[in-house]
């Protein structure tokens, strides 16, 4: 939904549709979105104490965005700091992720249940599909108008199909359990 409100966002941030923003922003979510899976693996290693490839991953990450921060930055400019920040902080949290499922022998396979393929999938097009319909949208009827219909769009697919996951439903069960 981020991804697909970026457009959007720049007409409202930034005053017009600025595409240095728009897929700056879009790398960053990808390189932030990648990063927050590694939480259970990184939340996993610090309450069991075993930190080693978390202090790893964080210099890595570190090393990595000078390198290419300074590298990438000299050759594209504020493109490439962005790219480079963006691959050091996927490379990193890849490290951390690897390395627990091979520790613990967690198959990559188990670790995208069916349930949650139509949520991936539509994470994967929405923003796609919303960028067309904002762009010939914003031409036709204005960015107020464009904007509104974008968020419109993106709640009212993405609201059905989170209500309809079983996870939700196991959330708000365990919910008003815990009430009572």
């Amino acid at each position: 939904a981020l991804i697909a409100m970026v457009p959007a966002v720049s007409e409202i941030w930034v005053g017009a549709y600025d595409t240095f923003f728009v897929w700056f922003s879009v790398m960053l979510a990808i390189a932030w979105f990648l990063n927050t899976l590694n939480a259970p693996a990184y939340f996993a290693n610090m309450g069991t104490g075993d930190l080693n490839w978390n202090t790893i991953a964080h210099v890595v990450i570190g090393v990595l965005n000078v390198l290419f921060g300074i590298t990438l930055g000299a050759i594209f400019g504020g493109a490439g700091v962005v790219v480079g920040c963006s691959v050091a902080l996927i490379f990193g949290s890849a490290l951390i992720i690897f390395n627990y499922h091979k520790k613990n022998d967690i198959h990559y396979r188990n670790l995208i249940p069916r349930e949650h393929l139509m949520i991936i999938l539509t994470s994967i097009f929405l923003p796609v599909v919303n960028w067309q319909l904002y762009e010939f949208l914003r031409q036709h009827i204005g960015i107020p108008s464009a904007s509104l219909v974008s968020i419109v769009v993106v709640v009212g697919i993405f609201f059905p199909i989170t209500w309809v996951h079983p996870i939700r439903r196991e959330f708000m069960e365990r919910v008003i359990t815990y009430g009572k």
